[in-house]
């Protein structure tokens, strides 16, 4: 505890060393304005001769330590020397008092100064140890950020369910559990490796329709893609794939069933809204596949994209893979290599803030049946969509489609069973629904008629739970 005599000294030395400022409210949320001691506080504060806590209070009854009053009086020091400055010359011999309290008081100002110098190194020290971690954590930040860009993981998990309704009433099929995890890896900036398994036997049928056919369980995990992807700096805009993967051309459901993966070597060159595809596959042991396609993005108007392509297939492939076979025996179609012209359309627009979209499909195999064969070559194929594909919980999205295959219009191989599949015509509806965080309910039901049989057909009802992950 100090002195008594000398801190009443200070209190004189104080009011003969400065004169009264205006009062205002003290900062001091703890030093109500009736106090007694309101007034001397406020004017102290103002001075700067004393501060509060870094909570906003003064604690005036808390002790003064020896340490604090040293820090009063060397303010009051400083004060007086800026006095002395301006040439004004207090009322009473304040210099040998102040002179004394600062003799008095050496020792705790010599001792907060080295507490103070050495602090102060210590903020230094930690500041630079504070950076070298900001550094670290940038350096593992990018090395994240990076990986992510380089290893990119995806996948989807899908239950299905489902009925059809022949005449004699309901069937229902055993449900089915698809699963698929896959990944794409940047081994360059110019190379991307990616690959894939899948439950259930891919490749060359119809996979959406061989997941869990035995019970429940899978009946064996392929390696449904496994690819390169080479995209040159040099060459801006074009793109190759080498193995087996999805095909990057603009397919429908009527030519290529979308589960079935191609084998092979596929080209893409873009510029700006111009695009060119070159397939060339090799889907059997024997003979080989071509595809070439042009598009162009924004045709005539704003949302028209239009592609038109080519198919050629080797007659010994043709008949490696096997044709529809249609009412005539032999199928004169088989002895003749697979060549048609097929064109594509879509155009995308709004109805307020609600998206849509129409797309169409024609396909005509180039080939004339011998005698009087009907030629059975041309397929098309519709589908209206309302809605975006669904993002968020609740989106939903409607689509509607309409389908007509002759017998050997296209490749059963390879389009999709129910919609490609030949010697069939059929309309269909469908609602696809956004239930939690990357999960749809996908409801669809198709109406299928043959066409070579009268009265023979099917009524087909799918129900989907997908669960897509990337």
């Amino acid at each position: 505890m100090l002195n008594r005599v000398i801190a009443l000294v200070v209190v004189g030395l104080i009011s003969g060393l400065f004169m009264a400022s205006a009062v205002r409210a003290t900062s001091f949320s703890d030093v109500p304005s009736d106090h007694w001691a309101y007034d001397a506080i406020d004017y102290l504060e103002q001075e700067g001769l004393v501060e509060g806590y870094p909570d906003g209070t003064f604690r005036g009854d808390r002790t003064l330590t020896r340490y604090e009053f040293a820090m009063v009086i060397a303010r009051m020091y400083e004060k007086f020397l800026g006095l002395l400055d301006e040439g004004e010359q207090p009322g009473i011999d304040t210099e040998a008092i102040l002179q004394m309290l600062m003799e008095e008081f050496q020792p705790e100002l010599d001792e907060l100064r080295d507490l103070i110098n050495a602090n102060t190194t210590r903020i230094d020290t930690l500041e630079g140890t504070v950076g070298g971690f900001d550094g670290r954590i940038s350096e593992v930040e990018k090395l994240v950020n990076d990986m992510n860009t380089r290893f990119h993981p995806f996948g989807d998990i899908r239950l299905r369910t489902e009925g059809t309704f022949p005449e004699c009433g309901l069937e229902r099929k055993r449900a089915r559990f698809r699963l698929r995890f896959g990944f794409t890896s940047q081994i360059t900036d110019e190379l991307v490796f990616g690959a894939r398994l899948a439950s259930g036997e891919v490749g060359g049928v119809q996979s959406t329709n061989r997941s869990m056919e035995d019970a429940f369980g899978f009946d064996t995990i392929t390696i449904d893609q496994a690819y390169m992807q080479y995209s040159p700096m040099s060459w801006p805009g074009f793109t190759a794939w080498g193995g087996k993967f999805s095909p990057p051309w603009t397919t429908t459901p009527n030519v290529w069933d979308p589960d079935a993966m191609v084998e092979g070597l596929a080209q893409h060159y873009t510029d700006g809204n111009f695009h060119l595809y070159l397939g060339e596959m090799v889907p059997a042991q024997e003979g080989f596949y071509l595809l070439a396609q042009v598009g162009y993005d924004n045709l005539f108007l704003e949302g028209l994209d239009v592609r038109a392509t080519y198919h050629f297939m080797t007659s010994a492939c043709w008949n490696y893979i096997g044709a529809i076979t249609n009412i005539y025996s032999p199928n004169p179609y088989e002895a003749n290599p697979y060549r048609a012209f097929e064109g594509y359309a879509i155009y995308s627009n709004a109805m307020g803030e609600t998206p849509w979209s129409i797309e169409g499909d024609f396909v005509h195999r180039v080939f004339e049946a011998p005698g009087d064969a009907p030629p059975y070559n041309l397929a098309a194929w519709a589908q209206l969509k309302i809605g975006a594909e669904p993002s968020e919980p609740s989106d939903w999205q409607f689509r509607g489609e309409w389908g007509r295959v002759h017998g050997n219009a296209v490749m059963s191989w390879l389009s999709d069973l129910d919609r490609g599949a030949g010697d069939a015509n059929w309309w269909g509806a469908g609602l696809t629904y956004r239930l939690i965080r990357n999960t749809d309910l996908c409801i669809t039901y198709l109406s299928v008629d043959r066409i070579s049989i009268d009265d023979a057909g099917w009524d087909n009802i799918q129900i989907d739970i997908n669960t897509k992950f990337k």
